[in-house]
């Protein structure tokens, strides 16, 4: 039996989604294009990958094992 996680990121589906911080990102055509090729190729949304590479970004860097 195969059972399918849910996606990273995804609203709930018991109650409306709030977030408490929001933010605009403004992009232009160009940047909005390739941000969308990008999270096609994830098989993610935009905003899901945009969260994804924040997540990452702010992720405390790893000291490299001596």
């Amino acid at each position: 039996m195969l059972i399918m996680a849910p996606r990273p990121f995804a609203p709930s589906d018991r109650a409306q989604e709030k977030r408490i911080n929001c933010y605009m990102l403004r992009l232009t055509d160009t940047e909005r294009a390739i941000l969308e090729r990008a999270a096609a190729k994830q098989g993610v949304t935009a905003i899901n990958l945009i969260r994804q590479l924040l997540a990452d970004g702010l992720a405390p860097l790893r000291k490299p094992r001596r």
